[in-house]
């Protein structure tokens, strides 16, 4: 015993020594301890001291599937022994080309060529890149200009970087990529308190249409969205915002840019969340669920209208692990699992069941709203719920009730003082329940010292 929480304490030392964590408050993480997760098996994560956890953010917000498939990890071996690594730098591979054959199939409408990258935050720079080069080489060479949305996060790379419209994440890099503009969101809980879903939509998109007039249309190249906002808090847009906004784009010549990184392949209870809305973009990202965290791989598919002009011309973009053997193959393995087990029905109907349990923490004094599509969903943390106002920051109740929630056995994650899940699509019903009970018992410890004097 005593050598096994030796080895324990010199991993914790050894992280905290030499690991640079990603996205960490190094004096909370202190006061805290650090989690050094061991083992994982379907939604369950073990630490190296024994302890386990429902994992209930996929990873991060990635790993549909599950954890432990075995038949991930032996095709991936499988690929490796027999062509470990080849560029696609002119060159190709069996399991790059039947994956994006694949992905073709599966994306809505004609979407239908690939190009691969290595993360989420790759895949919107190509497709900030394919949009203004597909412009430039039209000789439409005034339109470089990205509309984005406040509140939406597009990646860390320094153009996906610039199209995030989290101040906090983009402060200590400004001055950013130019040539970025930012509108409203259609959030009717933060930025439209008080209006109906049809008069939300009316709202973002009379900005929308005010901001086009003041830039120009014609020096715009794209717009780019996350169809759900999760940066702040799980936002599912009015049923009628992302078709009107696709008119919009399309009587402008902007392209559209919907970035699936975090909502595709099940997340949302349909393979790809614009699907909930009938809207095709010119340009869809993915990553996180194509292979669901077994081997680092992302996309950007666009339809052939915008690769035709790149024909008499190249893309003047590539990485050297894009597209990895290894990476395709343990896609194309993760896409089966998802199709033959009917995850994205489960995570539909599971999402559906654990949303409404999570509706009940609405009678607690801290829960302001409970939202969410599939398994997906925010639990919003206020002081007033009448003002929907905010605790002040130095309070802390976000982090409060997540570091609750993970010594009670629940891994998820607090943003701006929303709670966010995100389970494996393979979360079932008994499951589903005791993460509302964790979260219910979080929720009511931390609001009982909140109210204390």
């Amino acid at each position: 015993m005593a050598t096994m929480e030796n080895m324990a304490t010199r991993t914790t030392r050894d992280a905290r020594k030499h690991l640079w964590l990603q996205f960490t408050d190094v004096e909370r993480l202190d006061k805290m301890g650090l989690l050094v997760m061991a083992k994982a098996d379907k939604a369950i994560l073990r630490d190296v001291e024994g302890r386990e956890y429902i994992d209930g953010l996929a990873g991060l917000f990635t790993t549909q599937v599950g954890h432990g498939r075995e038949e991930i990890a032996r095709a991936v071996a499988d690929q490796l022994t027999k062509l470990d690594f080849v560029s696609l730098f002119g060159f190709a591979h069996e399991p790059a080309i039947e994956l994006a054959a694949r992905l073709a199939e599966l994306t809505p409408g004609d979407l239908s060529v690939v190009n691969f990258v290595n993360s989420g935050s790759e895949a919107v720079e190509v497709a900030i890149k394919i949009a203004r080069q597909y412009h430039y080489i039209r000789g439409e060479r005034n339109r470089i200009k990205i509309i984005a949305r406040a509140g939406a996060f597009h990646g860390v790379t320094f153009g996906a970087l610039s199209a995030t419209g989290v101040r906090l994440r983009r402060a200590p890099y400004e001055p950013l990529v130019p040539g970025f503009v930012h509108v409203p969101p259609p959030d009717g809980y933060h930025t439209y308190p008080g209006l109906s879903e049809g008069e939300v939509a009316d709202a973002a998109l009379r900005a929308l249409e005010e901001t086009l007039d003041f830039e120009g249309p014609d020096t715009v190249a794209a717009m780019i969205v996350d169809p759900i906002m999760a940066a702040i808090g799980v936002i599912v847009p009015p049923a009628c915002y992302l078709p009107r906004l696709k008119e919009i784009c399309d009587r402008h010549r902007i392209l559209l840019i919907i970035d699936e990184v975090l909502t595709g392949f099940g997340r949302s209870g349909k393979l790809f969340a614009c699907e909930h809305w009938g809207v095709v973009p010119d340009i869809m990202t993915m990553a996180k669920g194509l292979s669901s965290g077994y081997q680092p791989i992302a996309a950007t598919i666009v339809t052939e209208k915008i690769a035709e002009p790149f024909e008499g011309s190249y893309f003047q973009h590539g990485q050297t692990f894009s597209g990895h053997p290894a990476g395709c193959r343990a896609a194309l393995t993760n896409l089966a699992i998802i199709e033959r087990e009917q995850l994205v029905k489960n995570a539909a109907d599971v999402g559906d069941y654990l949303l409404s349990r999570l509706q009940k923490l609405h009678d607690l004094p801290l829960v302001g709203d409970v939202r969410g599509k599939g398994l997906l969903m925010g639990i919003e943390l206020v002081s007033d719920k009448k003002r929907r106002q905010k605790f002040p920051d130095a309070a802390e109740v976000g982090f409060r009730v997540r570091d609750r929630a993970i010594e009670l056995g629940l891994i998820c994650r607090s943003d701006n003082d929303c709670i966010i899940l995100a389970p494996p699509l393979i979360l079932d019903r008994i499951q589903a329940d005791r993460v509302a009970e964790i979260l219910a018992q979080a929720i009511t410890e931390i609001g009982e010292s909140v109210e204390s004097p």
